[in-house]
Order: structure tokens, then C-alpha cells, then sequence
């Protein structure tokens, strides 16, 4: 692919800025990054338990001490509740969202999150939730390296009003009524076929 100086040179800077753009919204890595190393060490044990059995760890294990916890906790970096610890992307609790790898099933924050998971875990998954309008099963399979599996299509929807993501099939795009609650929808995948 031959592509000229100035346009690689414009290709980097609009890199750039959604990368920017993208940590502005989600600000969780710059927080993370700021932490004491410790406390970036205790985020990594929780995330990588999580990957690793899928579920939560238990609350003031050794491996992760209570006060570092709390302190994760308090910039946003980990959900503690009476579910257990929620660690971006994975969630304690059962959001509607579930992520299927190896043996393991989790749940994770929202559609974004469910889409990071086959990455961080290095397994490939299949994703499952329900449509926020009517109740249909959604469905897509994602490699290790977290794109689609050869033989899917994509058909999305992206409605945002600030809610949890959930996934909406084409035919919930144009229904928005005042007073509906619709949120982020990443990708409804269906087999080919």
C-alpha cells in the first residue's frame, strides 16, 4: 500500500486524536497510570484473577490487600459490592451481558467491555445478551485477537442516552420514542446464512 507522507502524517494525527478523545471519556487508564505501584499491582492481580477463574476474587484476600481495594475502588477502577469485586470489563453482578471463553462464563460491564474481554484473556468468546426492545437473543463469536469470527456479518444500531450498553437489533433503531431507554449498542452479529 503506497500512501504519501502527508497522508500517513494525517493518518497518525487522527489516530491520535481518537485516542485522546477515547481517554477523555474513559479516563480509568489515566487514573490507573497515575496510581503508586502498588496499587497498579493490586488492579493487575484482580484483572488477571478475573481472566484467569473467571469469577471475583474474595474481598481482603492476601493476594490483594483490603486497603488497596478500597483505594481502586475510590478512583473507579474496581466495583465493590455485595456481588463481589467488578474490575473493568468483568462484573460481579449479572449485567445482561455474558462472555463465554474456555470454561469460564462472566459477565461484563456493558457491550464495550464484553468486546475487550477475548483480548485481555487471550481465549476466544462468544457473546451473548438480549435485545433491550424486544427480548431476542444477540450473539456473536470474537477471536483471541478480538475480531469477528470468518462467517459472521455485523448490522449495528449505535443509540447512546447514558444507560448501561445494550445490544439493539435494527429494527429497535428507528422506534425511539420520548421517554425510551435506550443505551450504547456496539454490534448485533448474525450468521450468515
Amino acid at each position: 500500500m503506497n500512501i504519501s507522507k502527508e497522508e500517513r502524517e494525517n493518518r497518525k494525527a487522527a489516530v491520535l486524536s481518537a485516542l485522546q478523545r477515547l481517554r477523555d471519556k474513559f479516563p480509568l487508564q489515566q487514573r490507573i497510570e497515575s496510581a503508586f505501584p502498588e496499587t497498579r499491582a493490586a488492579y493487575a492481580r484482580v484483572l488477571r484473577h478475573w481472566a484467569d477463574h473467571g469469577k471475583s476474587p474474595a474481598f481482603g484476600t492476601n493476594s490483594v490487600p483490603e486497603p488497596l481495594l478500597k483505594e481502586l475502588a475510590a478512583i473507579d477502577a474496581l466495583v465493590i459490592d455485595e456481588y463481589g469485586i467488578g474490575c473493568y470489563p468483568f462484573s460481579a453482578r449479572g449485567a445482561g451481558i455474558s462472555v463465554h471463553y474456555s470454561d469460564k462464563t462472566v459477565h461484563a460491564m456493558c457491550a464495550v467491555d464484553a468486546l475487550a474481554i477475548p483480548r485481555l484473556t487471550q481465549h476466544a468468546s462468544r457473546i451473548m445478551a438480549r435485545c433491550a426492545l424486544c427480548g431476542c437473543p444477540l450473539e456473536c463469536t470474537i477471536e483471541a485477537n478480538g475480531s469477528l469470527v470468518r462467517g459472521m456479518r455485523k448490522a449495528s444500531a449505535l443509540l447512546s442516552s447514558g444507560g448501561p450498553a445494550r445490544e439493539i437489533p435494527a429494527h429497535a433503531a428507528t422506534a425511539s420514542a420520548p421517554g425510551s431507554n435506550f443505551s450504547a449498542c456496539i454490534v448485533r452479529c448474525l450468521r450468515e446464512g
